[in-house]
């Protein structure tokens, strides 16, 4: 095999290390970088590196496992965002440094075909069940903040060697909860990489350099973002103010638990449970939140089976003797009234939330108005609420109105609330009026 002569950056050598150094342990390198980092041309780079060698990672490896052909997917939500970055560097590479190495490119089909056999190709993920077709050796995720993390996880375990994800650190996402903090889900199995221009200045012209470090001089979120790759304050997230929270809290410390339900057929029904959260001294700090379950293609029995599985140790525990109050979407094909029967049985009521005009934004300040608790369980409710936005107009200015997109779990929340709304203002309404009549 000829010889690769690469001019290489920072960000190349680190994401080749991680996945040199730490084998089978660690098999996600996060890459977190600001603008011009070169932390996508450097994991296109190793890829095509990867494929020649075929190269799959064996624990011990040598030379004996060169030459094996690869299977490689670069993904982001859009093939669009593809051909104008990750794809467009790909045919670059292809052009220039890799030209003598026969590889070959199905330009229809995004797939570059190696002479070994392996293959890199690329998909955008605007259905999302795309994530579930197929095994790879490796996944290389990019722009990952504008896929969920359902899908992520649908992309890992179809991913059999190691897995490269890169992004802008713009706003806290999946990244950082399930991979980064000390109790995530994968923090075990990832790697974090951060990056900067400085890391890429070699390849930078100096009008490149200069546009990024003026405006930040005049942006003090893009400087932090986009010019040191440290995570940004998102202006437009409808809940800032919640906390992860690694187990559910004592039984004794929440008060005023009811359940709230999200029809859907292909969309997600998930059922949500939130709570009056108390200290071990009975105050007040705001609402516990829990994901019981969340799951496509569900039928009318399957979703009686699964409220009465995941009810059934909340039952046990905290109100053995009472029933069980759900507020649900009073809207869609499979409705109250089909679940409702079998639901009695069990004690466990449904009746059909509030909604009309105002509810919405009703719910949203209800929430605004307390601090949220979710447990760290909770993976796609965590997910909707790092997601969760207003929409900016035209001319950037933020509105009142939220993001009608993967909202399941909230809306759930919001029923859940129903009654504990309506109290808030029974309890608001009699405070004017005394507050008028002092």
């Amino acid at each position: 095999m000829q010889q690769i002569q690469l001019h290489v950056n920072r960000v190349f050598n680190w994401n080749y290390n991680v996945r040199k150094q730490y084998g089978q342990h660690i098999n996600i390198a996060v890459n977190q970088g600001g603008t011009s980092s070169g932390k996508t041309y450097a994991c296109i780079q190793l890829l095509f590196v990867l494929c020649l060698n075929g190269e799959i990672m064996a624990e011990f490896q040598d030379e004996s496992h060169f030459g094996n052909a690869i299977q490689v997917r670069v993904v982001a939500k859009e093939l669009t965002r593809l051909k104008n970055d990750a794809l467009k560097i790909a045919r670059a590479l292809n052009s220039t440094t890799f030209k003598h190495f026969g590889i070959k490119e199905n330009k229809s089909e995004c797939k570059f075909t190696f002479p070994n056999g392996s293959e890199i190709i690329f998909l955008g993920l605007e259905d999302g069940e795309k994530a579930k077709a197929g095994k790879f050796h490796y996944t290389y995720v990019s722009e990952a903040t504008a896929i969920n993390f359902e899908v992520f996880e649908a992309l890992y375990i179809r991913t059999t060697v190691f897995m490269f994800i890169d992004y802008n650190p713009s706003k806290k996402f999946w990244a950082h909860i399930h991979l980064l903090e000390p109790m995530g889900y994968y923090t075990k199995f990832a790697k974090c990489i951060r990056s900067t221009y400085l890391d890429n200045i070699e390849n930078l012209n100096n009008q490149t350099i200069t546009n990024i470090e003026e405006k930040a001089k005049k942006d003090d979120n893009f400087r932090r973002v986009y010019l040191e790759g440290k995570l940004g304050k998102l202006e437009t997230l409808i809940f800032p103010n919640h906390e992860i929270i690694d187990q559910r809290p004592d039984i004794k410390r929440l008060k005023n638990v009811y359940l709230g339900l999200d029809f859907g057929v292909n969309d997600p029904t998930t059922l949500v449970l939130t709570a009056d959260y108390y200290d071990d001294k009975d105050n007040f700090l705001g609402i516990y939140l829990e994901e019981l379950f969340f799951e496509r293609g569900l039928n009318t029995k399957q979703i009686i089976e699964k409220i009465i599985l995941s009810t059934a140790i909340w039952r046990e525990k905290l109100m053995p003797d009472k029933g069980w109050i759900v507020f649900a979407d009073s809207a869609g094909k499979i409705t109250i009234n089909d679940i409702s029967p079998s639901l009695n049985v069990m004690r466990i009521q449904i009746f059909p939330a509030s909604k009309g005009q105002g509810s919405v934004m009703a719910g949203i300040m209800h929430f605004k108005e307390n601090p949220i608790y979710i447990n760290r369980a909770s993976k796609n409710a965590i997910d909707e609420i790092l997601g969760y936005e207003y929409i900016k107009d035209r001319n950037g200015i933020i509105t009142d109105e939220p993001i009608d997109e993967n909202n399941h779990t909230i809306d759930a929340a919001r029923y859940s609330q129903n009654k504990r709304m309506q109290q808030t203002a029974v309890e608001r309404a009699k405070r004017l009026k005394k507050e008028t009549q002092l």
